[in-house]
């Protein structure tokens, strides 16, 4: 488990990366989806749009059911816009309409 703040928490990051990208590609290669409904929220104040473009773009050939959008607020979302990760979770998580 990687802890947030924690001294180890970078190196073990850091180790276990390349793993995590091999294993997609192969992944990716074997043609598997995430089939489930998933949703991808991030900071829209951090670099990752200037990194990757557009998040959803990037995870949209991975996932049948993606949802998401950026939230306004720096690298640690959680600590910055605690109010507006938690709606946005709710409302992914709430039940909708069966059938």
């Amino acid at each position: 488990m990687l802890l947030h703040g924690h001294p180890r928490t970078s190196a073990t990051w850091h180790r276990v990366a390349p793993r995590l990208v091999e294993a997609g590609f192969t992944d990716r290669a074997a043609g598997r989806t995430v089939d489930c409904p998933l949703l991808l929220l991030w900071s829209s104040r951090d670099d990752l749009v200037r990194l990757v473009g557009d998040p959803l773009a990037v995870w949209r050939p991975w996932a049948t059911d993606l949802r998401g959008h950026g939230l306004d607020c720096g690298h640690h979302v959680a600590e910055e816009a605690p109010a507006v990760l938690t709606a946005a979770l709710l409302d992914f998580l709430r039940p909708g309409p069966v059938g």
